[in-house]
């Protein structure tokens, strides 16, 4: 008998050392969003513990604003634990068009109808802040037509926006009309990096070059014709004094004299395409005129990142604070009304959640 309650004894001393054991971090690496807070609660990182219990970073580099992995050192308890932070970006970008129709006249400039769509679109996002300058239309209409241009963006981080058409309208008068017949073109954009700026540079060298090389050339050409010139002069101007005196007298004064072609092309200046309806100047947005309807919940508006992410992390960490023990997100809330929605000049907003 005092052998079987020794044994139950030692089995329940076992027991109770392994329910006292270290915890174990549920994985070596952890993903959050960019520009949210690590969130500390024990939880988030072991099985099987008090949800009112938090964990304290040691140590580590870590940057919520930039995406990457990074390495930190956490303590819970007695122990210290080595694990990665991977910052993501798994939001789409935005794209918005100023206006969802635009028109022009049979026979515009592509270069300036493009140019006008460029200028139409407003691109967000929550991390990229440059786009490529995406490809346009690659043709005019030969008659009234109106084309359903499908444009998606593509982040650094592989997210799509959501497609947005924009209706280009080619018309004889270039003011809108309804029931043209319809077709179709697309387009992607993407992030800029720089790339593309130096294809554009290096094809403008190019074509200097080129024009220079063809101005050099036309002016030997020019060089060796008035050389020539020159060598036969001597041994024709008897010949031409001779016969200049009849060939005055021959020959009729010309009663409508042809108008000096310069003079007569000099009226057909390009004029700039008309773009209908006209642009609308849009105010830009500022702490002062900062939509009511766009504010986050803590009511509060700032200029910068930097302010508010200030203020709000000592509102989330101040006893009595409204705030206290809350998550906070800081963002840009877009508003297609303002000519600066989408720059990254526009003022930060806190929304506080549990």
């Amino acid at each position: 008998m005092k052998k079987s309650f020794f044994s139950a004894g030692l089995l329940t001393t076992l027991l109770l050392m392994g329910c006292s054991s270290t915890p174990v971090l549920k994985s070596g690496e952890i993903e959050i969003p960019v520009h949210k807070e690590l969130d500390l609660s024990a939880s988030c990182f072991f099985d099987s513990v008090d949800k009112a219990d938090k964990v304290t970073v040691k140590s580590g580099n870590l940057d919520i604003q930039k995406l990457g992995t990074y390495s930190i050192t956490i303590a819970y308890g007695n122990e210290d634990y080595k694990l990665k932070v991977k910052i993501v970006d798994k939001e789409r970008p935005i794209l918005k068009w100023k206006k969802k129709r635009l028109i022009f006249k049979l026979g515009s400039n592509l270069d300036k109808v493009n140019d006008a769509i460029r200028d139409n679109a407003v691109i967000t996002d929550n991390y990229d802040k440059k786009f490529q300058s995406f490809a346009g239309l690659k043709r005019i209409p030969e008659s009234d037509k109106e084309v359903v241009f499908d444009v998606q963006v593509k982040d650094s981080s592989g997210n799509l926006s959501e497609k947005n058409s924009l209706l280009v309208q080619f018309t004889s008068d270039g003011k809108e009309k309804s029931g043209l017949k319809q077709e179709h073109a697309s387009a992607e954009v993407s992030i800029d990096t720089g790339k593309a700026a130096k294809k554009d540079t290096k094809k403008k060298e190019k074509k200097k070059d080129n024009k220079k090389s063809e101005r050099a050339s036309e002016s030997k050409g020019a060089d060796k014709t008035d050389t020539e010139t020159k060598v036969q002069q001597p041994e024709q101007s008897q010949a031409s004094s001779s016969t200049s005196g009849n060939q005055s007298s021959d020959k009729p004064k010309d009663a409508n004299p042809k108008p000096d072609s310069s003079q007569a092309t000099s009226g057909n200046a390009a004029e700039k395409e008309p773009v209908y309806p006209p642009e609308e100047k849009l105010p830009v947005m500022t702490v002062d005129n900062f939509p009511s309807n766009l504010l986050g919940n803590s009511g509060r508006v700032f200029a910068t990142y930097d302010e508010a992410y200030a203020w709000a992390n000592e509102q989330v960490k101040l006893e009595g604070s409204p705030w206290y023990g809350y998550y906070m997100e800081i963002g840009q809330p877009f508003d297609g009304n303002y000519a600066n929605a989408g720059d990254g000049t526009t003022p930060w907003t806190v929304d506080f959640f549990k």
